[in-house]
C-alpha cells in the first residue's frame, strides 16, 4: 500500500459539542470520500483531485469552489410528476 493511500484510507469522524456544563459527541462514522480537513496535504490534493473539474461541468452544473471546498449544483425539471 503506497502511503497516499494509507493517508486516505481508513478514516473516521464524529461531532462534538461543548458548553460549561455539558459535552455532546455523536457516533463515530467511517470517512469514505474526501480529504483530511486540517491536514498539509489537502489542500494540494483537492487541487490535483479538481484539476479539469470546472471544465467537465461547464454548462452543465453551476459549482462554487473555496480553499479545499467544492459544491456542485445540479437542478433538473420535468414535465411529468
Amino acid at each position: 500500500m503506497n502511503w497516499i493511500e494509507t493517508f486516505l484510507k481508513n478514516r473516521q469522524q464524529f461531532v462534538e459539542s461543548r458548553s460549561p456544563d455539558k459535552c455532546v459527541r455523536s457516533r463515530v462514522l467511517a470517512v469514505s470520500n474526501g480529504v483530511p480537513q486540517g491536514s498539509v496535504l489537502g489542500p494540494l490534493l483537492f487541487s490535483i483531485h479538481n484539476n479539469d473539474l470546472t471544465r467537465f461541468l461547464q454548462g452543465m452544473a453551476e459549482y462554487m469552489m473555496y480553499a479545499d471546498d467544492c459544491a456542485i449544483v445540479v437542478s433538473a425539471h420535468s414535465d411529468s410528476v
